[in-house]
């Protein structure tokens, strides 16, 4: 949808059809319940159901809502026989949806002076012992690039966690600021 001011991307009607494949009564504030434990099942069957609505999900959340992509991919994991805690947190999240349907991302013009601005996060001794990491990239006042991925070396502190993760995000950074720059003129810090 746009107009003067800018554009706005959602995917309203998508979520709709996610959200009618699982009438639940439950309503969410969080795309995940706080300290949500899962543990992998035993069973080597693939769950077709589950698998659809977490690809649902996942295409979702690569389209226009970045907010959850670790969620989705966190419960994604679990495809091969999930029991009910599973359902339900896919259920949580699939609430978070509706309730958020038409929050989607906001491309605007700005005149302030461009910048590059890169926002970092990360967590310490996630699930297996491996962090997770995430940083988001911004060119003013819009979003450009999102990322989270689970760091492939276990680390000993939170601080070794925040430093691998401000490495990869200043390597994206590296590269965008090296496409932009000519004609975007951002200046260099």
């Amino acid at each position: 949808m746009g107009n003067y001011d800018g554009f706005k991307f959602d995917q309203t009607e998508l979520i709709d059809k996610v959200t009618s494949l699982s009438p639940s009564n439950v309503t969410a504030s969080t795309p995940l319940p706080f300290h949500c434990v899962l543990v992998s099942n035993t069973s080597k069957e693939i769950d077709k159901e589950y698998l659809k609505r977490a690809g649902m999900l996942l295409y979702i959340a690569q389209g226009t809502k970045p907010n959850i992509s670790y969620e989705v991919n966190f419960l994604a994991r679990y495809f091969m026989g999930p029991d009910n805690s599973h359902w339900e947190a896919l259920e949580n999240l699939i609430s978070y949806l509706h309730k958020t349907s038409t929050f989607g991302i906001q491309i605007s013009h700005t005149k302030e002076k461009p910048s590059l601005d890169c926002f970092v996060d990360s967590n310490w001794g996630g699930e297996g012992n491996r962090s997770t990491h995430g940083y988001l990239l911004m060119h003013g006042k819009n979003p450009i690039m999102c990322k989270f991925k689970r760091q492939e070396t276990i680390v000993a502190s939170v601080a070794q966690a925040v430093y691998m993760a401000l490495s990869f995000a200043a390597k994206e950074e590296l590269w965008l600021f090296n496409m932009f720059q000519p004609f975007l003129n951002i200046p260099c810090p």
